[in-house]
């Protein structure tokens, strides 16, 4: 079992308290359930708690996390920059995001209202390797028999190992373990054209890539707290309550993208593309309340308080997701340093992606 890298961590760190919940609500049995002062403590605990929730109904939040874990294994099974000659090996890390309300501008100023996001995703440590299936047309004889390029035609296979978290931090515990595979080609479909030589102005041409990928990732945090409130002389507490709330996600995605480029400076690539995501599978949730309430005082003797989390059941991907991409890579012969971008039109996901490469 790997263990996610420190950067993932802190990922983990920032949503966790925000994502992964459902609205909290109390039920109050009793005839004393009628007091004005027992209705008002219930209402200042559930504000309390719900403060720190997000704000949408349960079902987005299951799908908020298919969406965003699906985002997240985007670019890491495959590559848009390189012509590729012979072969290229590939790490990298994929973080997905359901940004519900937020614009990509709050991301990039770091004014994320955590209360709007709808789900997380993330793909730590994938490997990928690929070859260009033109070392197999030896003397050119399927372009000679077929007229089929294989030359044209790169093959990527990628997967990552059973991954596992564990940290406490401030009270709360994130339990996470995370994999992925997928196999992806790519085809040249219109070639490339050197503007500049030596690679100084160079357009890629236009590729056509799909494939199939599957992303898993069940995620936990559980937190132990005490509450009291007052109000009138009539205190409610809640003593040692124990909140487990998070997902178990897999999906499976199936991408048809166009994308093309420009190689300038010898070292630097952009590249942009768009197309769509037929998506399959289910976010399920996974949730446990353990929340003694009582309330004393006042006279008060007969209103029993039973704590209620509602994550909802489970809830599957957006099928088809429009998305649009983009990337830069810099490099020198041989490793390369890849950002890579997707949006998904049809539901405010984003996914980023980081690799570092060799290609020859």
């Amino acid at each position: 079992m790997l263990k996610i890298n420190y950067l993932l961590a802190i990922t983990f760190f920032i949503f966790s308290s925000n994502v992964f919940a459902g609205p909290f609500s109390i039920t109050c049995s009793g005839s004393d359930c009628s007091n004005s002062s027992v209705q008002s403590l219930i209402s200042q605990y559930e504000t309390d708690i719900n403060n720190d929730l997000p704000d949408a109904d349960a079902s987005s939040y299951l799908k908020g996390m298919a969406n965003a874990t699906i985002a997240a294994g985007k670019a890491v099974g495959t590559d848009y920059a390189n012509d590729i000659d012979l072969f290229i090996v590939q790490t990298g890390i994929g973080i997905g995001a359901d940004l519900g309300n937020n614009g990509f501008s709050d991301v990039i100023s770091g004014d994320v209202d955590g209360n709007q996001l709808r789900g997380i995703g993330v793909q730590p440590l994938v490997l990928m390797g690929g070859i260009n299936m033109g070392i197999f047309d030896w003397g050119g004889y399927f372009e000679d028999k077929w007229g089929i390029s294989l030359d044209k035609l790169k093959v990527f296979f990628n997967f990552s190992p059973l991954s596992d978290f564990d940290k406490t931090s401030s009270g709360v515990t994130i339990d996470a373990e995370s994999s992925n595979f997928g196999v992806h080609f790519r085809y040249k479909y219109i070639d490339p054209y050197s503007i500049i030589p030596g690679r100084m102005l160079y357009w890629t041409g236009v590729d056509f890539t799909s494939g199939l990928e599957r992303s898993y990732l069940k995620l936990n945090t559980s937190k132990r707290e005490t509450k009291s409130f007052t109000s009138s002389g009539i205190t409610l507490t809640a003593n040692n309550a124990l909140v487990n709330a998070g997902a178990e996600v897999q999906t499976w995605s199936i991408p048809f993208e166009l994308s093309t480029g420009i190689q300038y400076l010898y070292a630097l690539t952009s590249y942009v593309g768009a197309g769509a995501d037929l998506n399959f599978g289910e976010a399920e949730a996974k949730t446990s309340l353990q929340a003694p309430i009582t309330v004393s005082g006042g006279g008060i003797s007969n209103a029993s308080l039973t704590g209620n989390l509602d994550l909802g059941q489970s809830d599957s991907p957006t099928t088809i997701t429009p998305r649009l991409f983009f990337g830069q890579q810099i490099g020198v012969p041989l490793v390369k340093l890849n950002v890579h971008l997707d949006y998904l039109l049809a539901n405010s996901t984003w996914g980023l992606n980081a690799s570092i490469k060799v290609v020859w």
